[in-house]
């Protein structure tokens, strides 16, 4: 019973995190493809914008900064640096936002990339 009283904060707050880091995503989708169509960027090129090396990155990232938080925090717990094991909870959100924010950089970039070449074969096939 004592289990369930500690683990049953931490999945709630698990999904408050994850809920609000959903509709975030949801809004940030929205505008994004709302700004390519007022663009006349067309369906077709929104789908090709978003690719698979996307969602795999961003994933990888994610994975990445999952094992180094546990990591961190088997260390902290090895050497007695910090006391209780609320370091893991605290370390995994920070490590997977962190791992997000650096995504949405890359994917950003990206996207600038990929919307410059359709700008310039716009250009070329209106010449």
């Amino acid at each position: 019973m004592r289990d369930l009283e500690v683990i049953a904060p931490m999945f709630l707050g698990l999904g408050f995190f994850a809920t609000i880091a959903f509709i975030v995503n949801a809004v940030l989708v929205y505008r994004q493809r709302t700004k390519m169509i007022e663009k006349g960027i067309s369906r077709l090129e929104i789908s090709q914008v978003r690719s698979q090396a996307d969602t795999s990155l961003k994933y990888g990232l994610i994975l990445i900064a999952l094992g180094l938080a546990i990591y961190l925090a088997q260390i902290f717990e090895t050497y007695n640096i910090l006391i209780g094991g609320e370091i893991a909870l605290a370390l995994v959100p920070i490590f997977v936002g962190v791992a997000l924010i650096i995504s949405a950089i890359i994917e950003r970039k990206r996207e600038k990339r990929v919307s410059q070449q359709i700008d310039q074969m716009k250009m070329e096939s209106a010449s």
